[in-house]
């Protein structure tokens, strides 16, 4: 089911707000119905949930330092809605998600700083690749000593220099291409019934929870 983007991320905003302040088992477990209907109408492939494993290796540790409960409750918070981030957001391609966040009113200043992270990160690594396959290449091999220390600093170093370098380059590029602080928009997005429907529905379901528990006293 092909949903409008904007529809996408302000229902995942209102069930990972609901799920987050939620402070009992039966307040969570009250979502699962809800991801099990998005997963029916998405069709997600059980491939795209391997990207819970990195977080679930971090979320062991939470048993280490909290009452069991507590943790538990974390861990089943976390995977939830991870899961609907997973289904809701993730599953739609990076660029129609910041173009949705312009149309949401968000301001100028942070879509762009998050387009422009998404797409230099990549360069970024790149570069790091590089001056680690160079250092390798010279014999190098990352231990617990001082040397690596001083090779990794100063492979920092000059990734932050090439960075910088770079994003002025890049800016200036933009500004020969008239760039002035506005991306311009060539398609707009068209909200249709079942967007309005989906959207209507996530708005009941979380009236629902917090009518059968009573609003605030979820949240205690």
């Amino acid at each position: 089911m092909s949903l409008d983007p904007r529809v996408r991320i302000i229902a995942f905003f209102l069930v990972a707000v609901s799920v987050a302040l939620s402070r009992s088992f039966s307040a969570v477990l009250f979502f699962l119905p809800y991801l099990v209907f998005i997963l029916f109408l998405e069709r997600v492939k059980p491939s795209h949930f391997k990207k819970l494993i990195p977080a679930n290796l971090f979320l062991v540790f939470i048993f280490l330092t909290v009452p069991l409960r507590e943790a538990l409750l974390i861990f089943v918070k976390c995977n939830l809605i991870l899961s609907f981030l997973i289904v809701l957001v993730s599953t739609e391609r990076f660029p129609v998600l910041i173009h949705a966040l312009h149309h949401l009113k968000l301001p100028d200043k942070l879509v762009h700083l998050v387009f422009f992270t998404y797409r230099y990160v990549h360069i970024i690594d790149e570069e790091y690749r590089t001056f680690m396959k160079a250092a390798k290449a010279r014999g190098f091999h990352p231990k617990t000593d001082r040397i690596t220390y001083k090779t990794l600093s100063y492979i920092l170093a000059n990734l932050i220099v090439r960075s910088y370098e770079k994003s002025k380059w890049a800016y200036k590029s933009m500004v020969c291409r008239g760039f002035h602080g506005v991306f311009p928009l060539y398609y707009h997005f068209e909200m249709g019934f079942k967007d309005l429907c989906f959207l209507g529905f996530t708005f009941v379901y979380v009236g629902a929870l917090w009518a059968r528990y009573s609003g605030l006293k979820m949240f205690m």
